[in-house]
């Protein structure tokens, strides 16, 4: 029941207030991305979401215009300006995501959305246990192993959510994410 009637009326209302509370930092971001470097503000990336079926996740930009693949990023790559290093370091380039959640295509606290050659990498049906709920901007993996996982182990936490998932589960990732990314930035995934 959590799953079907009381999580979405949560992402329905957490995107709406965080949009809100949020819009003077995109305003700044917005006009600081423009500054740094030459493109668009938003970035705009096909990812696979709940069922398989794909939609376009939005991030602030902070690469370079025509050097974002689908190719993983690496410590200190070229590709990444330097505002886009701060952005990702903070996880404020994961804020747009909040319009993605308010079109249902994202939820607030899911596994992350991936992209189509990651199928390849886990092998397609165990792909298919991390898909059957929303995507997240947050999950279990970023609030514990972050990047300093194998695919393998974010595959197994991503699973182990999709079968776990509830409101108290829930609030344990609000409460862990918060805390790495106020107290401890790394490099978001």
């Amino acid at each position: 029941m959590y799953v079907t009637l009381f999580k979405p009326l949560i992402d329905l209302i957490g995107a709406i207030l965080l949009t809100i509370i949020s819009l003077p930092v995109f305003i700044v971001i917005g006009i600081l991305i423009k500054i740094d470097s030459r493109g668009p503000i938003f970035f705009r990336q096909r990812r696979i979401g709940r069922k398989m079926e794909y939609f376009n996740i939005f991030k602030f930009r902070t690469m370079v215009v025509n050097n974002q693949t689908d190719q993983y990023t690496v410590s200190h790559d070229p590709r990444i300006t330097k505002l886009g290093s701060f952005l990702r370091r903070t996880s404020l380039d994961e804020l747009p995501q909040f319009i993605n959640v308010l079109i249902g295509d994202m939820s607030m606290i899911g596994p992350r959305p991936s992209i189509e050659r990651e199928i390849a990498d886990y092998g397609l049906s165990k792909f298919k246990r991390r898909v059957v709920l929303k995507p997240g901007i947050t999950g279990l993996h970023q609030s514990t192993l972050r990047s300093k996982s194998t695919l393998r182990q974010k595959l197994l936490v991503d699973a182990y959510y999709c079968r776990k998932c509830s409101l108290f589960l829930d609030m344990k990732i609000i409460y862990l994410t918060f805390k790495i990314v106020f107290f401890k930035p790394n490099t978001a995934n």
